[in-house]
Protein backbone atom coordinates (compact mmCIF):
# COMPACT_ATOMS: atom_id res chain seq x y z
CA UNK A 1 0.00 0.00 0.00
CA UNK A 2 2.45 2.34 0.71
CA UNK A 3 4.35 1.94 -2.49
CA UNK A 4 0.77 2.95 -4.28
CA UNK A 5 0.76 6.37 -2.04
CA UNK A 6 3.75 6.99 -2.88
CA UNK A 7 2.65 7.13 -6.89
CA UNK A 8 -0.22 8.99 -5.78
CA UNK A 9 1.58 11.50 -4.11
CA UNK A 10 4.02 11.58 -7.21
CA UNK A 11 1.41 12.23 -9.63
CA UNK A 12 -0.57 14.59 -7.70
CA UNK A 13 2.68 16.76 -7.51
CA UNK A 14 3.65 16.63 -11.11
CA UNK A 15 0.15 17.73 -11.69
CA UNK A 16 0.99 20.92 -9.44
CA UNK A 17 4.12 21.45 -10.52
CA UNK A 18 3.07 21.48 -14.13
CA UNK A 19 0.17 24.26 -13.38
CA UNK A 20 2.73 26.41 -11.63
CA UNK A 21 5.06 26.06 -14.40
CA UNK A 22 2.21 27.06 -16.99
CA UNK A 23 1.06 29.76 -15.60
CA UNK A 24 4.36 31.02 -13.32
CA UNK A 25 6.91 30.65 -17.23
CA UNK A 26 4.33 30.82 -19.66
CA UNK A 27 1.24 32.84 -18.86
CA UNK A 28 3.18 35.21 -16.38
CA UNK A 29 0.54 35.00 -14.18
CA UNK A 30 0.57 32.66 -11.24
CA UNK A 31 -3.16 33.30 -10.40
CA UNK A 32 -4.29 31.48 -13.21
CA UNK A 33 -3.08 27.85 -12.11
CA UNK A 34 -6.53 26.99 -10.74
CA UNK A 35 -8.27 27.93 -14.31
CA UNK A 36 -5.32 25.53 -15.88
CA UNK A 37 -6.60 22.51 -13.69
CA UNK A 38 -9.83 22.98 -14.70
CA UNK A 39 -8.93 22.99 -18.41
CA UNK A 40 -7.77 20.06 -17.61
CA UNK A 41 -10.03 18.60 -15.90
CA UNK A 42 -12.46 19.31 -18.50
CA UNK A 43 -10.24 17.85 -21.21
CA UNK A 44 -10.06 14.44 -19.19
CA UNK A 45 -13.61 14.24 -18.72
CA UNK A 46 -13.95 15.12 -22.06
CA UNK A 47 -16.37 17.78 -21.01
CA UNK A 48 -17.79 20.75 -23.46
CA UNK A 49 -15.09 19.19 -26.25
CA UNK A 50 -15.32 23.03 -28.11
CA UNK A 51 -15.06 24.87 -25.50
CA UNK A 52 -17.97 27.10 -25.89
CA UNK A 53 -19.31 26.60 -22.51
CA UNK A 54 -15.97 27.10 -20.51
CA UNK A 55 -14.88 29.97 -22.37
CA UNK A 56 -19.14 31.83 -21.96
CA UNK A 57 -18.39 31.28 -17.50
CA UNK A 58 -15.18 32.56 -17.95
CA UNK A 59 -16.74 35.64 -19.83
CA UNK A 60 -19.20 35.98 -17.59
CA UNK A 61 -17.11 35.53 -14.53
CA UNK A 62 -14.16 37.77 -15.55
CA UNK A 63 -15.72 40.09 -18.17
CA UNK A 64 -16.28 43.00 -15.67
CA UNK A 65 -12.21 43.25 -14.61
CA UNK A 66 -11.53 43.47 -18.58
CA UNK A 67 -11.18 41.88 -21.87
CA UNK A 68 -7.46 41.45 -21.20
CA UNK A 69 -8.49 39.33 -17.61
CA UNK A 70 -10.96 37.28 -19.94
CA UNK A 71 -8.42 36.35 -22.79
CA UNK A 72 -6.04 35.91 -19.98
CA UNK A 73 -8.06 32.75 -18.58
CA UNK A 74 -9.11 31.37 -21.95
CA UNK A 75 -5.87 31.31 -22.68
CA UNK A 76 -5.10 29.17 -19.16
CA UNK A 77 -7.93 26.79 -19.72
CA UNK A 78 -6.64 26.25 -23.18
CA UNK A 79 -3.02 25.47 -22.30
CA UNK A 80 -4.48 23.01 -19.38
CA UNK A 81 -5.95 20.64 -22.08
CA UNK A 82 -3.33 20.89 -24.35
CA UNK A 83 -1.01 19.31 -21.26
CA UNK A 84 -3.74 16.99 -21.17
CA UNK A 85 -3.39 16.27 -24.16
CA UNK A 86 0.56 16.34 -24.95
CA UNK A 87 0.73 14.28 -21.17
CA UNK A 88 -2.24 11.20 -23.05
CA UNK A 89 -0.45 11.78 -26.38
CA UNK A 90 2.98 10.45 -24.54
CA UNK A 91 1.22 7.66 -22.92
CA UNK A 92 0.61 6.35 -25.95
CA UNK A 93 -2.80 7.34 -26.68
CA UNK A 94 -2.64 8.73 -29.93
CA UNK A 95 -6.28 9.54 -30.81
CA UNK A 96 -6.88 12.32 -28.22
Amino acid sequence: MAARRKTVDLEVANAHGARVVIARDELKKDVVKNIIMVGALFRLLDFDPKGEHFRALIEERFLRKGQDIVDLNIRAAQRGREAVEEALRSHGWADV
